[in-house]
């Protein structure tokens, strides 16, 4: 009688560790899988941003991946910080190591990256004008004014030399790999981005 017990209250014990295990386990995946949702969700939204950003500019007549284009990408990268801390303070309860805010960062600026490149190159494919032809000739126009805010402000002027080799190569690149260049740098930058939030959101032991 009391092998039986026994034998019964170890089976119990058995099953009642493998089903907290479990549970444990399944409680894991959910936590990755509503990190990965907010993941996708932020660098979807930040791409759009660029993007939006992007066609501002363009049917404003300026260089859409030039100089102007800078003051755009402050809205993504603040974005993308913020979303590394919502995803510590909503998904993990403010508890987050280096390497899983460095992860969940690198993820929001690789989406953020390719939502942005994929749209530019659709957009480029698709309108009736040629993209590249008119980033070259926009170029050339914002040279030109860079040269004479150098000349007005008696500041010293840009390198001629470099602005022709800029001018030569632009011109011979095609859509495909401009946005792949556009591409390269932003995830880039999301690397460096992501070390940042990491050292800032890291949980301290």
């Amino acid at each position: 009688m009391s092998i039986y017990y026994c034998t019964k209250y170890c089976s119990l014990s058995v099953c009642c560790i493998f089903t907290g295990k479990f549970n444990k386990i399944e409680d894991r995946v959910q936590l990755l899988k509503d990190k990965l949702k907010r993941e996708l969700n932020l660098g979807s939204l930040a791409g759009l941003i660029a993007f939006g950003f992007f066609l501002i500019l363009y049917y404003l007549g300026l260089q859409p991946l030039g100089i102007f284009s800078l003051f755009g990408v402050s809205i993504p990268i603040l974005m993308l910080i913020f979303g590394a801390q919502n995803i510590k303070n909503k998904i993990f309860g403010g508890r987050m190591s280096f390497g899983l805010v460095f992860q969940s960062s690198l993820t929001m600026c690789l989406i953020y990256a390719s939502m942005f490149a994929m749209l530019v190159y659709v957009f480029g494919v698709l309108i009736p004008e040629d993209l590249m032809t008119d980033i070259y000739e926009r170029s050339q126009e914002e040279f030109a004014l860079l040269e004479k805010f150098a000349n007005q402000t008696e500041q010293e002027g840009i390198d001629q030399v470099a602005v022709e080799e800029h001018l030569k190569l632009l011109k011979e690149k095609d859509l495909g790999t401009t946005v792949w260049e556009e591409f390269s740098t932003k995830l880039f930058g999301g690397l460096i981005l992501s070390l940042i939030a990491a050292f800032i959101f890291k949980t301290k032991r």
